[in-house]
């Protein structure tokens, strides 16, 4: 297998692990080097995550009882963090434990369960469960105050084992019915988990093929330690940060060390980083960006001013609504992201960030910023530079020779041709175009 140029798997790792490739970012990585880098992504309790500002917006211009202003802080912190595997991990986990605040009606809950995985999501996969089982958003979505004793509602049980844990396969009808017993009685107090005795059926339960007085917390002990399970979510990682249908081979050093770690996202990560497969021309832009990914990514990798509460409704008509999944599987993601609606919704907003500039002359982003330090000469240098970031320098010849055609021809076709000037009129002119141009290219829709 050969060798990914350095420079493109450091970029590679960035957008996988993060939310784009920051101005002067990528230079500073290459400095420090992939496996360092790695190691920072994902022990960062020493780094600063660049948020503090945050708690002033939620003391201040964000009510986290409406769910627009939740959805605006996690943007915030998404654009802005220097933590960008916990927020990546956050955004995976909301779509593995699908939660949605139309049926939940809670903002501060769904706050809660994403600051939950933002905590936990690298820990190991059985404490995280734990919790999750005990969220008051997921105890509301799944129907939890309706489990009880004498009508035991199974929605929590089956999908737990269906969505979250095995999947499909290893249980049957009996087990999802004597799981539901074991979790009767948990609900929501007060804005908490709470548990009702008097609820709860504390008789025997036989479940796959064990037997004994099982509560809700032995089912997802059970559950958690489970084959199946170390297999569905070693595929379902690998599937997310690097591509689809990876083969037992490839998948068989992350259950290595799922079983050495006892199960910690952490280092089954850490060992999908440093594989061969993550950096395999396979994976390399295999996969189709989320709305989130191309809105977030975009930002981070231009600079600019952009305003977050702005972001989530973009989001949205591109088809991924924060914290209101279309159902309790998630988004499916993949293809499915790419339609002629959406399409159009991500050239608008390919057009509204790189072409408007501020009141004060700020632009929505800051095209000069992947600029910095280098100092074109030509418009081909312009066009190589951008391709360079956005695309790590793969474009087809035709796409590379449109854009080419682009910038040679003056803006008014009655000008004569004029020597080549690196200025705020060519910026605005020309480099702003091709920015949209880029961004709009099927190369672009790609992470």
């Amino acid at each position: 297998m050969a060798a990914m140029d350095p420079r493109k798997r450091m970029a590679h790792l960035l957008r996988r692990a993060g939310f784009g490739v920051a101005p002067r970012e990528l230079d500073r990585r290459l400095a420090l080097g992939f496996e360092r880098t790695v190691h920072e992504l994902l022990e960062f309790d020493g780094t600063d995550d660049g948020l503090a500002d945050v708690d002033r917006l939620v003391g201040g211009l964000l009510d986290f009882n409406a769910i627009d202003d939740v959805r605006t802080w996690w943007v915030y912190r998404m654009v802005h963090t220097r933590r960008p595997l916990v927020e990546k991990m956050a955004f995976f986990w909301h779509g593995h434990f699908a939660t949605g605040v139309g049926k939940v009606g809670n903002a501060q809950w769904m706050a809660q369960q994403n600051q939950l995985f933002r905590e936990h999501g690298l820990g190991r996969f059985g404490d995280l469960l734990q919790r999750v089982g005990r969220d008051p958003a997921m105890v509301t979505y799944l129907d939890g105050a309706s489990n009880r004793k004498a009508h035991p509602n199974e929605n929590f049980a089956r999908e737990v084992m269906e969505l979250f844990t095995t999947g499909l396969g290893p249980y049957s009808e009996k087990d999802v019915q004597e799981a539901a017993r074991a979790f009767t009685g948990w609900q929501v107090k007060d804005g908490a988990f709470g548990f009702a005795p008097g609820d709860h059926d504390d008789a025997s339960k036989t479940f796959l093929g064990k037997t004994d007085r099982f509560d809700g917390s032995d089912i997802l002990r059970i559950l958690a330690d489970h084959p199946a399970t170390a297999l569905r979510i070693c595929h379902k990682l690998f599937a997310f940060f690097a591509h689809d249908d990876p083969s037992p081979k490839v998948l068989q050093p992350l259950l290595q060390t799922w079983g050495e770690s006892g199960g910690s996202i952490r280092e089954v990560l850490r060992t999908l980083f440093l594989s061969e497969a993550f950096a395999s021309p396979r994976a390399w832009r295999a996969k189709v960006k989320s709305p989130a990914e191309y809105v977030i990514g975009t930002i981070r990798a231009l600079g600019g001013t952009v305003t977050p509460r702005a972001m989530a409704p973009l989001m949205g008509r591109m088809g991924q609504d924060l914290f209101n999944p279309p159902s309790v599987k998630g988004w499916d993601g993949g293809l499915a992201w790419i339609s002629t609606s959406s399409l159009f919704e991500r050239f608008n907003f390919a057009a509204a960030v790189t072409g408007q500039r501020g009141p004060e002359g700020t632009s929505h982003v800051d095209p000069e910023s992947i600029f910095e330090g280098i100092q074109p000469t030509s418009p081909e240098d312009v066009l190589e530079r951008a391709v360079t970031h956005l695309l790590d320098g793969e474009l087809p010849s035709e796409a590379r020779s449109a854009l080419r055609d682009y910038l040679a021809v003056p803006d008014d076709p009655r000008a004569k041709p004029a020597p080549f000037a690196f200025d705020r009129r060519f910026v605005d002119g020309k480099l702003r175009g091709l920015l949209h141009l880029v961004l709009s290219s099927p190369e672009y829709q790609l992470s």
